[in-house]
């Protein structure tokens, strides 16, 4: 019976041995996996790019695309698709960020960008929220409350602003390009932001080469 104790108690100092040698190598093996995951999570973009979508980043205004009843990705982008995507990868690989800020419907340039697959580079949509919001932007109206008769260009400026200001509140380490066609955009996107670009509407090239000079 002695015997059989002593064995007893053996085998479970062993166990309790061996359970203390791998909780430590455990644990040792995940405080180095969780110093990686803080190194990556407290990246800071030096770089954010923020782009208009309809006649900066395409061809055409996409507003007159009805998307069940199918379109071509070459009538959105033309032959500039590939050059877009390999922009966006440079960008991403570079670790910058790309948001994009629009007047128009949010659920529409998602589907757009997932059909183009570019929505994978692309960090956040800002936009309008239904199909309504694009010509009765209300969603923000206390941007302007105090103004009348103002224009929906002019409501749709202020709303990009706002969303330009969200984005430099979370990164406020980061320089923040923007890209819009509109010149009230650039505007009043300057009141924020130094960096805002001018494009030729539906020029995608041109804005390849900006961007590409930002990059640089």
């Amino acid at each position: 019976m002695i015997k059989k104790m002593k064995k007893y108690y053996l085998s479970l100092s062993i166990i309790i041995l061996l359970l203390f040698i791998g909780l430590y190598k455990i644990g040792h093996n995940k405080k180095f996996d969780i110093n990686i995951f803080k190194t990556s999570t407290k990246h800071n973009p030096n770089k954010i790019f923020v782009f208009d979508f309809d006649l900066t980043l395409t061809l055409k205004d996409t507003g007159d695309i009805i998307l069940k009843n199918g379109y071509s990705l070459k009538e959105v982008f033309g032959k500039h698709l590939k050059s877009l995507k390999d922009l966006f990868k440079k960008i991403n690989n570079k670790t910058h960020l790309i948001f994009i800020n629009t007047a128009n419907s949010k659920h529409k340039v998602k589907k757009i960008l997932n059909k183009a697959q570019l929505i994978k580079y692309i960090k956040e949509i800002y936009g309008a929220s239904s199909l309504e919001e694009i010509s009765n932007p209300i969603e923000h109206s206390n941007l302007w409350e105090k103004k009348k008769n103002m224009t929906i260009e002019h409501k749709w400026a202020l709303t990009k602003k706002y969303y330009l200001n969200k984005i430099k509140s979370q990164y406020s380490k980061s320089t923040i390009y923007f890209f819009d066609d509109l010149d009230i955009n650039i505007e009043k996107s300057k009141e924020c932001i130094k960096n805002c670009y001018m494009v030729k509407k539906g020029n995608i090239p041109e804005l390849i080469n900006q961007v590409n000079a930002c990059l640089d």
